[in-house]
This record gives structure tokens, C-alpha cells and sequence, in this order.
């Protein structure tokens, strides 16, 4: 799908060829760039919702921790090359980024699940990146 070929040209990027300021945003809270993940959902929201909420019994069952199990792969690679560089925290193992990763996208998930209007995603997305801070936590 549409979704993956997205994550996968994010997130193949190899860390070890950024700039330290190119690791260092790769954690930011971007209105924009939130917004603009919101928007390439909500353009598909319909399968998106089937996605979600409709996958039971179909090999999709599991997506939203296959989803994320995808992305802590590839954001593992980014914050062993941000430790090996000394720019974050040393202790936060994959199993504690899997956890924040998926509350993450929980946040993602739920207006979807709940149809929200695009006006209500628009002052849900402002409220998620108020919400997490990954420069803090990281």
C-alpha cells in the first residue's frame, strides 16, 4: 500500500550519513509535517477506518502493532546513531520506544476510529504535538 512505500521512503534514510542537526530533527514535533501525515490519512480515511476497525478475521488483523513494529525498526536506527553519538539518553531500549512509538500512533489512529471532521483533526494534531515531546523523553 500507499502507507508503507510512505514509511519506507521516510524512513530508509541511513542515520549514520546525517549531520547531527538532521538526527536532532529527526524527533521534532513538526506542525507541518503532522499535519501533513493527517492529511494523507484523511485522504484515505475510509480504508483507513476498515483498517482499523474492520480487519478482524483478515491477515490486516494486527496492523496498528504491525505499524508500529515497522517504525520502531527504522526509528531504532536513528536513535542508536543519535546514542552512538552522545546527542540522547542511552538507556531508552526498543522495547521503551515500541511503547512510546505506540502511544504515539494511537493518537494518530483514534480521530480516524471516531470519524472526526478535518476541522477536528486539524485542532487534534495541534494538541498531539503539544503532547509529545520526543527531545524531552529521548
Amino acid at each position: 500500500s500507499d502507507l508503507y512505500e510512505v514509511a519506507h521512503a521516510r524512513g530508509d534514510k541511513d542515520p549514520t550519513a546525517m549531520s547531527n542537526q538532521e538526527l536532532i530533527k529527526a524527533w521534532d514535533m513538526d506542525g507541518a509535517d503532522m499535519m501533513w501525515w493527517f492529511r494523507f490519512l484523511y485522504d484515505r480515511r475510509d480504508d483507513f477506518y476498515l483498517l482499523l476497525s474492520c480487519s478482524q478475521g483478515t491477515r490486516y488483523a494486527n496492523f496498528p502493532h504491525d505499524w508500529v513494529e515497522l517504525l520502531t525498526k527504522a526509528t531504532s536506527a536513528y536513535l542508536a546513531e543519535a546514542q552512538r553519538r552522545g546527542l540522547c539518553r542511552n538507556d531508552v531500549e526498543p522495547a521503551e520506544l515500541h511503547i512510546l512509538l505506540s502511544a504515539f500512533w494511537t493518537t494518530i489512529y483514534e480521530p480516524f476510529i471516531h470519524h472526526f471532521t478535518w476541522e477536528q483533526i486539524e485542532a487534534h494534531c495541534r494538541i498531539v504535538c503539544g503532547l509529545f515531546n520526543w527531545h524531552g523523553a529521548l
